[in-house]
């Protein structure tokens, strides 16, 4: 995020994370399912208005070598941070330069994806009217613009904390005591609700969400100078005064209504069938919805609201679903149920999806393509797998196209980084090495941010460069724990004798490299 106003990303800085939802692999399937033709990611140009540290940029560039990458910010602490990473990593597919975005250069050029998150609603409006205006004039005529903002109606509830935390703030100029005295009176209001009004309840949650911030998050947006939350209607007439119109949600979810009494589903599908704005703005009202991440293109581009399953089949898709019961019934007309990471439940009676989920759940993070999954389903169910059925491919897409709208199942339009496999000599990302050589939070393969809290594993992970052997890893670890730089511990007690720690290194090398392949961390 970048700075315009008293707050002072340097003297704060605002710690740079992987956002999946902003990687070019997301906004091209959603895209793609709207009905537009967005550049292939593989050779893409990306640019990342408020880019931070590079967190989340330099980890596409990683992975996507023969696009582009181009990032700006005004915060010179994070500016630097960023080109020491893409220094020490030799990338020459990305610049990051400090810059302001009412100062960008004429000769910027065009882009197939223009990222804008955590920046509008914490910027004046000078700079909201630029944001826009550079999505319109550096957007390719197929190109997908991402912007995040707070939203009302939920914003009211976000606007109420921060209003009493700015009163209580009116007099201490200084960011550490700001920090300090936002966290004592979020305390003292959490602490103080002991009732079971609905205010108290409220509350209750409102402020322990808070108070979950980390300092620079609670510091850079609850007490920012700007943070202005708006309607969805009204970001939509400012995108449209830019010439831009609203493609979807980066979350792609947060489009769906189906889980509601169905006298409101039906209001809600008429409400689509005529203006999709209003029928995304009255959802918002329904979901008391306080954020938004919404993709943009230009208003002459082509798209349709009705996602269209038919891409699906030329996509991959991965799962990490499990069954509710085993064994799975792949027989007609037996519902299955199948549950998400976070609680995320479908059902189907469908044999070649039940099938297809069950594949998916057993191999995750693993993605398969259309054409694999469809061959491993049917094989499954015992169907003769000499030639794709026209009907089964429509109806598993259209499925899976549901399913994808649950949150229970991903969608990618290319196959993965990583693999899960681990060779006779590992190999983890290099951009993951560096970092764990300072700290615990590295970037995965599939532009998530994991936390590697063992230091035996990230010390493990550091050694993963393709030289070693499970006995050379095990020589090197040992040798990092005699020597102190690596903490061992066995039941919660520190390990000091040598051969204890090499029993213990040995037996849970395994395990230990499994787990780094399943965090997608490791590479062919």
């Amino acid at each position: 995020m970048t700075s315009f106003n008293g707050d002072n990303y340097d003297e704060v800085p605002y710690p740079g994370y992987t956002h999946k939802q902003t990687h070019p692999d997301r906004l091209m399937v959603i895209a793609t399912l709207m009905g537009m033709r967005p550049a292939p990611v593989e050779r893409c140009r990306v640019l990342e208005l408020g880019c931070g540290d590079g967190g989340n940029l330099v980890p596409m560039a990683m992975s996507l070598p023969d696009s582009e990458f181009v990032g700006f910010d005004r915060a010179a602490g994070a500016i630097q941070s960023a080109n020491d990473v893409v220094t020490g990593l030799g990338l020459k597919n990305i610049v990051i330069k400090e810059l302001d975005v009412l100062n960008l250069p004429s000769d910027l050029g065009s882009f197939d994806y223009i990222i804008a998150h955590g920046f509008y609603s914490w910027v004046p409006d000078v700079v909201k009217e630029k944001i826009l205006a550079v999505c319109k004039s550096h957007l390719n005529p197929q190109g997908v613009a991402f912007v995040s903002y707070n939203a009302y109606p939920g914003g009211h509830i976000s606007d109420m904390v921060r209003n009493m935390l700015l009163f209580h703030l009116r007099d201490i100029p200084e960011s550490g005591q700001r920090i300090k005295q936002s966290v004592a009176f979020l305390k003292f209001l959490a602490e103080s609700q002991t009732g079971s009004s609905s205010y108290n309840v409220f509350m209750h949650d409102e402020l322990k969400q808070t108070l979950e911030f980390g300092p620079e998050l609670l510091y850079h947006d609850r007490i920012a100078e700007f943070s202005t939350p708006l309607y969805f209607f009204q970001f939509i007439e400012h995108a449209a005064s830019h010439g831009l119109q609203f493609v979807g949600e980066a979350d792609f979810t947060e489009l769906q209504y189906h889980n509601y009494p169905a006298e409101t589903v039906k209001l809600l599908e008429q409400m689509a069938a005529t203006d999709i704005i209003l029928k995304e703005q009255y959802l918002d009202f329904l979901k008391c919805r306080r954020f938004r991440q919404t993709l943009l293109c230009h208003a002459v581009t082509e798209v349709n609201h009705v996602p269209d399953a038919r891409p699906v089949s030329k996509m991959f898709i991965a799962s990490r679903a499990q069954p509710a019961s085993m064994p799975v019934d792949l027989s007609p007309n037996v519902v299955v149920e199948f549950v998400g990471l976070r609680g995320g439940k479908v059902a189907t009676d469908y044999p070649l999806a039940k099938a297809a989920l069950a594949h998916l759940g057993e191999i995750y993070p693993m993605p398969l393509s259309f054409a694999t999954l469809l061959d491993a389903a049917r094989k499954q169910v015992g169907e003769n797998t000499a030639g794709a059925n026209t009907d089964d491919v429509e109806t598993l897409s259209e499925i899976l196209l549901r399913i994808y709208g649950t949150g229970v199942l991903e969608l990618y339009p290319r196959g993965p980084d990583f693999v899960v496999q681990v060779s006779e000599r590992p190999v983890a990302s290099p951009l993951a090495r560096f970092q764990a050589e300072r700290g615990p939070d590295v970037a995965n393969l599939r532009h998530d941010q994991v936390e590697i809290e063992d230091e035996v594993g990230r010390e493990l992970l550091k050694l993963l460069d393709g030289t070693r052997t499970r006995d050379s890893l095990l020589e090197d670890l040992a040798a990092a724990v005699g020597s102190g730089k690596v903490l061992m511990n066995e039941e919660g007690q520190p390990l000091r004798d040598q051969d204890e720690v090499r029993r213990v290194l040995s037996r849970d090398l395994e395990t230990n490299l499994q787990k780094l392949a399943k965090l997608a961390l490791l590479v062919s």
